[in-house]
């Protein structure tokens, strides 16, 4: 639930109970944590973890917007274990200095993993992460083992883009409007609508595993009302529910029906099959990897766990 916008955009949101309480459940908080939040909003979420780790935890939240940072302090004042720090909380300058968190949660969607938040990361810690992938999130739990950053894909929704060190850095894109007579669609070989039903996302499970394969190979990747899309300008495709979409040229539906192809061959997987590195941008070399993502400090290197068994 948007909250307040900002020259008629969402700049702060209120996540509904049901992800706040997986997300906390991620977590794994245990009593005496110090925790580090990334986008405060009402408050509401930081009370919750408050209440988690309790009188001998610490919480500290850091929100982008001035506004809301000042009516999330107000809400707090009841909660002495609560700090709520003004800032771009994708800055290391804008942390505690010198303080090591067990876990960090953001709570707005992430362009990238912020080095700030591996920085002050206490040995075994987590960071719990929706980083964005074509218009959606894959929340993405993120620690370190034996030096090297790893994550791994826990589920899939959609947050408010963050602000400042945490924007895409692209505009917000969507799906040109066109009538029915110019609308063409066609039955999936194998078709996509089974597996467990996704509440974050109002679809079934193997729609959200195809989008996750398709966000990998396709920078033309959208995640649309009509499933996992490609799109360039005002012509588009996108296959979910049982069916191929597509307006504007029948190029984009034949690639997104290779993918979806591709996709299939390799067995289907989910997200949960995936395994993520972090590598510092420009530190590996293309050709190690088969997937891979380039971001402002990090590339996401993406296998299959079952390749590195």
């Amino acid at each position: 639930m948007v909250t307040r916008l900002a020259d008629g955009m969402p700049m702060s949101s209120s996540s509904s109970p049901s992800l706040m309480a997986e997300m906390l459940e991620l977590l794994l908080i245990k009593p005496g944590s110090n925790i580090l939040e990334i986008g405060t909003a009402t408050g509401f979420n930081a009370a919750l973890i408050a209440g988690i780790a309790g009188p001998a935890g610490r919480v500290v939240s850091v929100e982008i917007d001035p506004p809301t940072a000042e009516q999330a302090r107000m809400a707090l004042t009841a909660y002495s274990n609560v700090s709520v720090l003004t800032g771009d909380g994708g800055e290391r300058e804008r942390l505690p200095k010198g303080e090591a968190f067990d876990k960090v949660i953001v709570t707005v969607g992430a362009a990238d993993l912020s080095p700030a938040w591996v920085a002050c990361l206490a040995p075994g810690g987590t960071i719990l992460v929706p980083l964005e992938r074509g218009g959606s999130h894959a929340l993405v739990t993120v620690g370190e083992e034996s030096g090297q950053i790893r994550g791994k894909i826990v589920g899939w929704t959609g947050f408010v883009s963050g602000a400042g060190t945490l924007s895409t850095g692209h505009p917000l894109r969507g799906l040109a409007m066109v009538p029915p007579s110019e609308m063409h669609e066609k039955s999936l070989r194998a078709g996509l609508g089974q597996g467990a039903w996704m509440r974050t996302m109002g679809v079934h499970a193997d729609e959200v595993d195809f989008y996750c394969y398709l966000s990998l190979i396709d920078e033309r990747a959208l995640w649309t009302p009509f499933g996992s899309g490609l799109v360039e300008g005002r012509a588009w495709a996108a296959a979910g529910q049982g069916m191929l979409r597509w307006t504007g040229g029948k190029h984009l539906a034949k690639d997104l029906e290779r993918a979806f192809g591709d996709w299939e061959r390799l067995g289907r997987p989910s997200t949960a099959d995936w395994l993520l590195e972090f590598h510092p941008t420009s530190t590996l070399p293309r050709k190690e990897t088969r997937w891979w993502v380039r971001r402002r400090f990090y590339d996401w290197v993406f296998r299959l766990a079952a390749d590195c068994t």
